[in-house]
């Protein structure tokens, strides 16, 4: 086998691996949701409320911003669940804050995950 052959058949291998590690991988693992709430950004008068509730892998936690009676925002602030599945289903939260309530559908495929948006958030209402 000619020299430049054996690198190549070491190469591949070492660019599937990084593949694997950068492309592949990080759509199955779960992570955090890395958002957290600031009251500073919203309206004067705005108070944060944190709600909490089971999704499918693991807890919603969430910061419901409130004033009033009005949803002005949501932000999960942890989760476990897969991350492609969870990224489904926090699209439910424009349709809560668009209609104000929590009677929402939840999105096929993602049911357990956008259940525990929805409780989490009926959590933090309820407080």
């Amino acid at each position: 086998m000619k020299k430049g052959n054996k690198k190549f058949l070491v190469v591949i291998p070492i660019v599937v691996i990084v593949l694997m590690v950068t492309v592949i991988i990080p759509k199955f693992r779960t992570v955090p949701y890395a958002s957290a709430s600031n009251i500073d950004t919203y309206q004067k008068g705005a108070v944060v409320k944190k709600g909490s509730a089971e999704g499918y892998k693991s807890d919603v936690d969430v910061d419901v911003i409130v004033k009033g009676d009005e949803i002005i925002d949501v932000v999960v602030t942890k989760h476990a669940d897969t991350n492609s599945f969870f990224d489904k289903s926090s699209a439910l939260i424009d349709d809560i804050i668009q209609e104000q309530t929590t009677e929402v559908d939840t999105v096929s495929g993602a049911t357990k995950s956008s259940e525990g948006i929805i409780g989490a958030i009926e959590d933090a209402l309820s407080k």
